[in-house]
């Protein structure tokens, strides 16, 4: 679906999976929001733009030119216009200078790309090194050449873009001169993460519309998170758990946290992070810390996701059968995982997509931690359920190629669990 405003058309709702139609297109309406006009083919405008929320980047703006600095990696980057008479200097160090606004590009992660789709400027990402981007329309411009895959084994394949968004440490980077360092997912928060749209846009001259898309999306979160907070319904325990070689973590990380409070629920983090599932001490203690929660979240890698199932859960967590009624989580059938879009290569929308738009994932959980036997989620899929995944390189790119993204905004009014009166009112 796509409205034209100004000349500028803009797209609604990739993100849609085909089933529950009817709540999509409602979503879709909600979402038919006034775009800044513009007379840029890429609805781009040069604005200027301020960090409200973001840890780890800065935005200032001189006469002549403008600085962003990454302060995960202390490395600043002067950006001046193409017409500019202002000189470059130290490119390859810890100032790099660029040209704007950027041609062409190219990224080694997936995790641009979603915010790539937002501002517009896909159509200027020429390359491409990750096997694992899971964007329905990426995919569709990979396979018909616009966008050409590139082997990052060899540096001279990425020389000759004006720009290549790495997340790449510094140390270990090999076309330094060019490199844009891209480092969303260590800013500590859903929203600070999501802001980084504003990085990438002042690359581009996007910053209004890095903006708008921005403060579209810090405001549908909040409306969420507020609904959350009001609801009556006793708050669950919720937990993110993964499993390797033996080990079961919690994971601790603040983003992770974050989303459990703004969902509605209660983060469990007990002190022993970690239980090795070969002593027995540790399996009674690792048991005794699943029968207080009522939402889990599985973390756990598996390089084909599908293949995931609830015995793989049971079997890692070694609980039989007979046991899993002492488990709210399992009785409730509460047992999630973020793997239900994959791509071709089975890369998950949860390390693209889902980062740029938390207000998505937020509405997930809020649906996740309300037990129901009707729910719509995009990211998550409840294991115990035996829920199938969506390759979202079967889902239709319904837009160009230059045609930006719109936000997906959630109704607010909706409540949790859904019912067809809220959604067909």
């Amino acid at each position: 679906m796509t409205t034209s405003l100004s000349g500028c058309k803009v797209m609604h709702g990739s993100l849609r999976p085909k089933k529950f139609e009817y709540l999509f297109l409602l979503l879709a309406f909600t979402s038919l929001l006034l775009l800044p006009s513009s007379e840029q083919h890429d609805c781009c405008e040069r604005e200027k733009s301020y960090v409200e929320d973001a840890d780890l980047f800065t935005i200032s703006y001189e006469d002549s030119f403008k600085m962003v600095k990454n302060l995960l990696h202390n490395i600043s980057y002067k950006l001046m216009e193409k017409d500019s008479n202002v000189s470059a200097f130290n490119r390859c160090k810890n100032t790099r200078s660029f040209h704007i606004p950027l041609n062409n590009y190219t990224t080694d992660s997936t995790i641009s790309v979603a915010y790539f789709e937002l501002l517009g400027i896909l159509y200027k990402m020429k390359g491409v090194t990750t096997d694992y981007i899971s964007s329905p329309c990426a995919l569709k411009y990979i396979r018909q050449g616009k966008i050409k895959p590139i082997n990052a084994s060899d540096p001279a394949q990425s020389s000759s873009y004006e720009g290549v968004f790495t997340s790449l440490n510094p140390s270990s980077e090999t076309t330094r001169c060019t490199n844009i360092n891209f480092d969303s997912t260590f800013d500590p928060g859903p929203l600070k993460r999501a802001e980084w749209i504003k990085y990438i846009a002042t690359f581009f001259n996007c910053e209004k519309r890095a903006t708008y898309v921005y403060n579209k999306i810090k405001d549908n979160y909040n409306c969420l998170k507020k609904q959350a907070s009001n609801a009556t319904k006793k708050k669950p325990n919720v937990a993110w758990l993964s499993y390797y070689q033996g080990i079961w973590s919690f994971s601790g990380a603040t983003y992770k946290l974050q989303y459990i409070l703004d969902a509605g629920g209660i983060a469990l983090n007990p002190p022993e992070s970690t239980f090795n599932m070969s002593k027995q001490k540790d399996v009674q203690l690792f048991h005794s810390y699943l029968e207080r929660l009522e939402v889990l979240i599985d973390e756990t890698y598996a390089p084909i996701p599908k293949d995931y199932t609830l015995n793989s859960f049971l079997n890692a967590a070694l609980i039989n059968s007979s046991q899993t009624a002492s488990f709210a989580f399992l009785k409730h059938k509460a047992l999630w995982r973020y793997d239900k879009r994959v791509g071709n290569t089975y890369g998950l929308d949860w390390f693209e997509g889902a980062i740029a738009q938390p207000q998505v994932v937020l509405w997930d959980l809020i649906q996740a931690f309300n037990r129901s036997d009707y729910y719509i989620t995009v990211y998550f899929r409840n294991v115990a359920k035996g829920e199938s995944m969506v390759n979202t390189s079967k889902l239709n790119c319904s837009h160009t190629i230059k045609t930006p993204l719109q936000p997906e905004i959630i109704p607010c009014h909706l409540t949790v669990p859904l019912d067809l009166t809220q959604i067909l009112s």
